[in-house]
């Protein structure tokens, strides 16, 4: 390993940990929560025929499932995320608060991933859904 891909790899995790460190001193959130917390909007947003932008719900069980953290872990995860508003639930599922806010996070996320030379995704193909999903 050459000196300029260790202090590559040393700026890039430095980077991951800045948007880490900023999001759980914002929202007093552990690094299980973020991680739940993205893959709730991730699962939302989708995009329509027409080109709109759409949130659509998602649950428990299929957060679970693609993490692949228990679903107790995942619903206590949830219910403080709800806490501290940054998610919402109502009869269909579970859906993050404030869309704005997301796409930041994903914006520096974007940045982070550029860095490490991973190129955008243009059509990222869709999650794994477990065959039974229950409703938080």
């Amino acid at each position: 390993m050459s000196k300029g891909s260790i202090m590559l790899a040393k700026r890039n995790v430095r980077n991951l940990l800045i948007v880490l460190d900023e999001f759980r001193n914002r929202y007093q959130i552990d690094c299980d929560e973020f991680i739940i917390y993205a893959s709730i909007g991730e699962a939302n947003v989708a995009s329509s025929k027409d080109d709109l932008i759409i949130m659509k719900p998602t649950n428990i069980a299929n957060i679970s499932y693609g993490l692949g953290i228990p679903k107790e872990t995942v619903r206590r995860k949830v219910i403080d995320l709800i806490k501290r508003g940054l998610v919402k639930r109502n009869n269909n599922g579970v859906y993050i608060s404030d869309l704005s806010t997301w796409c930041q996070i994903g914006a520096q996320l974007g940045e982070f991933s550029a860095d490490l030379g991973i190129a955008p995704v243009a059509d990222v193909p869709p999650r794994r859904d477990p065959q039974s999903a229950v409703n938080v």
